[in-house]
């Protein structure tokens, strides 16, 4: 796959990735992502002099219905042992009745070396809302333990289908 996203103020403003994955057996599968993202204010906060790059290589298997263990290894702003992560961890989803899930995850990072040590424990649950055919609506908490610093991060989505053509995020 090939995405890319452009900020509509400013042209110098956007954000690349490319990827790809493949089966493994049937069980699993094997997956990369690179992305590179030139100053759009997003995950992190860019600004208009911040760029950062991400490389993801990975492989998860199936254990049960709806869940997945899975081993990562991250680095950040080239390839590097400086910025590299290993992590490991699982994703399950539970469908508490047609059209809502309930998403929970549990991973493990350890920084594999360099100057800075990002390792850390992270739990997250999150809820879908996709029954209806006009709106979905998600929302999510993340709970990070970690050697620098805890965190707390929540997000919500809500999409409004307002015709065939538009959709309101």
């Amino acid at each position: 796959f090939v995405e890319y996203e452009q900020d509509i103020d400013d042209a110098s403003r956007n954000a690349w990735s490319v990827g790809g994955e493949t089966s493994l057996w049937n069980k699993g599968r094997l997956y990369a992502r690179h992305e590179l993202a030139s100053t759009l204010t997003g995950d992190y906060g860019l600004d208009s002099t911040d760029e950062y790059q991400s490389t993801i290589i990975g492989v998860d298997a199936n254990y049960m219905k709806d869940g997945q263990v899975f081993s990562e290894y991250r680095v950040k702003d080239g390839i590097s042992s400086r910025e590299s992560e290993a992590a490991i961890g699982l994703r399950n989803k539970w469908k508490v009745r047609d059209g809502v899930y309930v998403n929970t995850s549990f991973e493990h990072l350890e920084s594999m070396q360099g100057e800075s040590d990002n390792t850390a424990t992270a739990a997250t649950v999150g809820i879908d809302y996709l029954a209806s055919d006009k709106y979905k609506m998600s929302g999510r908490v993340e709970k990070r333990w970690g050697v620098q610093t805890d965190t707390l991060l929540t997000s919500f989505g809500y999409a409004n289908k307002i015709n065939d053509d538009v959709t309101l995020l």
